[in-house]
């Protein structure tokens, strides 16, 4: 017998070591055969492959070894064994599957229609759990199944069954008191309950672990225990945490932050950001100073006081934030939150338009924290150095932005000489900005609608040498050749010009000509693979040719023919090259050449041989075809910008005017809607007596809606309606300008506007009406409140006097100026208090209550659905209200504690109780409507949420009722008296 149980021990031995053997064996690839990993990399499939191998030869040996001892004495020991292996099995496995997972969405989010979508992976210890159970149920005696019941529970916990989890905790704690796994238990447990939003609960067991100072779980503890409080919106204990944790740096370090899933350095951040948050809620910014002035040796002030200034600047309290960051300045002038904070000031100032002094704070900001400062030379790190740069980018941007847009406001309404002005201040003060090259590129254009061609291009001009990689410098090269163009070439010079070209010794005594030449060779240099490089070519060889510098041009012919006849570019050129090749050849006496480059042009070109006698007008006309034909192919953006270089250059006003609103046409096709915008109102400035002069403003206006920029487009609206005042298209101008200023929330224009529609247009029934809402409206939401009254009651009653006629009235707006005044009438009634003289004011307050009661049940007459929820909605809300006041109104004078408690008891039953079933009663009707007609608002959503909260409220109330009159009385002579039953 001896020797057959040593055997049994040492086979059982054997296994047990042969399946850790097997762990650590060297792997083969058998069990990835059926594995989809050809999305995965190597590096992140390799080592889980060797992993998940070894995992899986050890398992089976652990199965192997259960199997054959079904009636060992070791099968508790084995199936356990068994249990850890299939545990550490399922995570692996749940590791490369979410490997997989993550691939196979980065797929799926760049084409949904190829690859479907995956199904996220999940760990559920099926096999853990059971083994565990079988061990529980089988075998509760044995000597590890704390440990069984405690992987059991940590199982539930990490799959989400968290309720189930908290109960094996809570056994595990009261089974086995002295556990070494005692905090963790106690911390899990805690888990459980903040993930429940028990805070208090949460709180109680956190408190637990901290008795054991020397436990991993003692840091995070205290981490969430900080949470707790401030989920309990107990901001000062909060406070107090937070600041315990980070005054102990061996508390952070010791933090499993993988718990968290963030670094030491996130978790500082977070306890910073939420202590700041706790201060801004719970106290002064004095207070902050005295809290924080107890702790010795804590530096974090400046931190704290610094995020205050963010979270402040964010709720809008500017001036707080101001305060704070002023603190920072004075008292921690080395912190490195220093600069943080002088940016946060900069940020309140501009946010107050208070720009004059947000320049001056600039200046400072360099001073303080620029190279060569005390502060630099202490905080010398390379972030700081980058932090500082960021802010004060950061600053330059946001002072130079209002500048830019006044410029572009400026640009948008023709005043080309104030947005010039404003642009090269905006270059003088801000050189290195990042828009630098678009305003320089603008100011160009500026000059170039005042007629200073030379200006404009010197303007061009610098675009392309100083901003070579712009989305601008293309259009600016060739625009400045285009203003030269448009200076008189009558000028001369004293002294010629002598240029090099190719070999060639050129003269020109044109200052403008050496000027283009210089321009046109610009462009080829920088841009020779552009569609436009041809073009500049041509003009190139057009000037030699009048020069009667012939050679020149013909070799620049030549090339240009070349490219268009043998490489295919630029076809549309090729009738131009053609007419000035032939001329360049017969100028030389190449007769022959010459009438060849004819016959080819009259062949290949009928329609060209008129650009003979006007070359001018023929190459605006080419110019406006190349732009049909880019157009007609379907290439927007090249056929705008070609239209808008022909609008330019045209001498023919038909061919100009024509070309610039074909310009803002294809530029919106493309969905360059600010080109677009431009170009229309660009329009309506030049020709103002075109046909299409309505309808180029009228696009523009529509564009600006779609950029959300409300007064640009109220603008053009109103230019339309001026332009012809007393027609129907004047009066839907006049009403769509009111419509984009009410976008613009600007109410004393919308007032403006509205009332003039309803006097200058009284016979338009149909938004007559609605106008005189949006006016009454206007003046509410202005401040104006008698004035808002007097418009709404004149509405109902030209609604009625309309419905009388049998003429067009709207019920829509007859509701909601019903409800305009039910909520102008609601604001009176919560302004009455319920005080001394309790009687009068309660009078008062109940009088205006059925007031506006009347008002918001009228909505519902109209049926229609918006508004009667909204109503609906007030109305309960108004009686929770009314409840509140109540409530808050104190006890009457001269009574003892009894008497207000039964005053007060008194009280919920006469007022409270009925007026919140009141309420609940409206809420309901509310709700029922709306799901009688389909109907789900934000007034609905409200309903909803009132709806729980009363009926909580109300059964809450109700129990507590029911737990006073069900308790036993005692008769006189002290015999217990039944309790009487409460009708719910």
């Amino acid at each position: 017998m001896f020797h057959r149980a040593k055997v049994r021990i040492f086979v059982f031995a054997s296994l047990v070591i042969c399946s850790i053997l097997l762990y650590y064996a060297v792997p083969s690839s058998a069990f990835f055969k059926d594995m989809e990993v050809d999305r995965l990399t190597p590096d992140e499939t390799d080592s889980l492959r060797v992993e998940i191998e070894r995992v899986e030869e050890a398992t089976s040996s652990a199965r192997n070894a259960v199997q054959a001892f079904q009636d060992s004495v070791f099968l508790p020991e084995l199936l356990f064994q068994l249990s850890e292996w299939e545990l550490r099995r399922e995570k692996l496995y749940f590791n490369f599957e979410l490997l997989k997972y993550d691939s196979s969405m980065v797929l799926f989010e760049k084409d949904s229609s190829k690859f479907p979508e995956p199904e996220e992976p999940m760990l559920l210890f099926k096999e853990t759990l059971a083994l565990n159970h079988r061990l529980l149920t089988e075998f509760p005696d044995a000597s590890f199944i704390d440990k069984v019941k405690y992987r059991t529970a940590i199982c539930l916990y990490e799959i989400g069954e968290r309720d189930s989890a908290l109960v094996c905790f809570q056994e595990l704690i009261e089974s086995y008191p002295d556990s070494m796994d005692t905090p963790e238990i106690n911390f899990r447990v805690a888990e459980c309950f903040f993930d429940r939003q028990e805070f208090q609960s949460a709180l109680e067991w956190y408190n637990e672990v901290l008795d054991f100072l020397d436990s991993p779980f003692f840091g995070m503890a205290l981490y969430k225990r900080a949470w707790c409080y401030y989920k309990m919106n107990d901001y000062m204990s909060a406070i107090s945490s937070f600041l315990y944790l980070l005054t102990d740096i061996r508390l952070l370090e010791e933090i499993d932050c993988e718990l968290i899933g963030m670094t030491q350095g996130e978790l500082m951040e977070e306890a910073l950001e939420y202590i700041a948050i706790s201060f801004t809620d719970y106290s002064t910014i004095d207070g902050v100073l005295d809290v924080v002035g107890r702790i010795t040796e804590f530096d974090y002030t400046p931190a704290i006081l610094a995020k205050m200034g963010d979270i402040y600047v964010r709720r809008d309290f500017y001036e707080e934030a101001i305060q704070a960051s002023l603190i920072v300045i004075k008292r921690y002038p080395m912190s490195e939150y220093a600069p943080q904070a002088y940016h946060t000031i900069f940020d309140c100032l501009s946010k107050l338009d208070d720009y004059d002094r947000a320049m001056q704070l600039r200046e400072e900001f360099g001073v303080q924290f620029g190279k060569g400062s005390m502060w630099a030379r202490t905080n010398h790190e390379q972030r700081h150095q980058e932090m500082v740069m960021k802010l004060q980018t950061a600053m330059d941007f946001i002072i130079a932005t209002p500048s830019l847009e006044r410029a572009d406001s400026l640009f948008a309404m023709y005043v080309y000489s104030g947005a010039a002005a404003l642009y090269k201040n905006f270059l003088r003060i801000y050189p290195d900005d990042e828009r630098a090259d678009r305003v320089t590129y603008y100011l160009g254009d500026c000059l170039f609608e005042l007629g200073d061609y030379q200006a404009a291009a010197v303007a061009y001009k610098t675009v392309v040498l100083f901003y070579p990689g712009s989305e601008w410098a293309e259009d600016a090269a060739f625009n400045r050749i285009v203003c030269y163009d448009q200076i008189d070439d009558g000028l001369k010079r004293s002294n010629p010009d002598t240029i090099r070209w190719r070999g060639y010794v050129l003269i020109f005594d044109s200052p403008i000509e050496t000027m283009t030449i210089e321009a046109c060779n610009d462009f080829i240099d920088r841009f020779g693979m552009s569609d436009r490089s041809l073009e500049i070519r041509l003009k190139l060889a057009d000037i030699f040719l009048r020069r009667e510098y012939l050679e020149p041009a013909e070799r620049i012919l030549s090339d240009v023919l070349m490219a268009i006849f043998r490489d295919q570019r630029g076809e549309r050129y090729g009738a131009q090259a053609l007419q000035l090749m032939a001329f360049a050849t017969f100028k030389q006496g190449k007769f022959v050449n010459s009438e060849k480059y004819f016959e080819h042009l009259i062949r290949q070109y009928p329609d060209s041989l008129t650009m003979i006698e006007n070359s001018r007008t023929m190459l605006a006309s080419a110019s406006y075809k190349v732009a049909e034909s880019l157009k007609k192919s379907g290439d927007s953006v090249k056929a705008a910008t070609k239209f808008e270089q022909t609008a330019m250059t045209a001498r023919d006003r038909q061919v100009a005017e024509s070309a610039l609103f074909e310009s803002a046409v294809e530029f919106k096709k493309a969905d360059k809607l600010l080109q677009a915008a431009l170009n229309f109102e660009k329009f309506s400035h030049r020709f103002p007596d075109s046909d299409r002069y309505e309808d180029a403003l009228y696009q523009s206006a529509v564009i600006r809606e779609q950029l959300s920029q409300w007064h640009l487009a109220a603008k053009n609206y109103m230019e339309i309606y001026q332009h012809d005042p007393y027609s129907a298209k004047g009066a839907s101008a006049l009403y769509a300008a009111g419509l984009a200023y009410e976008r613009a929330q600007n109410w004393r224009s919308v007032m403006r506007t509205f009332d003039d529609f309803v006097a200058k247009f009284p016979n338009d029934r149909e938004r007559r009406l609605e106008a005189l809402f949006k006016s009454g409206y206007a003046r509410e939401q202005n401040g104006n409140l008698r004035e808002s009254y007097v418009i709404y009651n004149r509405i109902l009653s030209e609604f009625a006097a309309n419905q009388k006629k049998g003429e067009f009235a709207d019920d829509y707006i007859a509701a909601q100026t019903h409800f305009r005044i039910g909520e102008l009438m609601h604001r009176d009634f919560a302004a009455v208090k319920l005080l001394p003289p309790f009687e009068l004011s309660m009078q008062r307050k109940q009088k205006l209550f059925s007031q506006m009661m009347k008002q918001l049940v009228d909505v519902a007459r109209y049926n229609v659905a918006e508004w009667t929820t909204a109503s609906f909605y007030t109305i309960g809300r108004s009686y929770e209200e009314f409840c509140q006041d109540i409530l808050n109104s104190p006890s009457p004078s001269g009574l003892d504690q009894d008497q207000i408690r039964q005053y007060w008891d008194m009280i919920q039953d006469k007022w409270i109780k009925p007026l919140q079933r009141e309420a609940l009663r409206y809420y309901a009707t509310n709700q029922k409507l709306a799901e009688q007609n389909g109907i789900d608002n934000h007034w609905v959503q409200q309903t909803r949420e009132r709806i729980t909260s009363l009926r909580d409220r109300l059964f809450a109330a109700q129990q507590k009722d029911n737990k006073q009159n069900m308790r036993p009385a005692v008769d006189k002579v002290g015999r217990t008296m039944k309790p009487k039953r409460v009708d719910m």
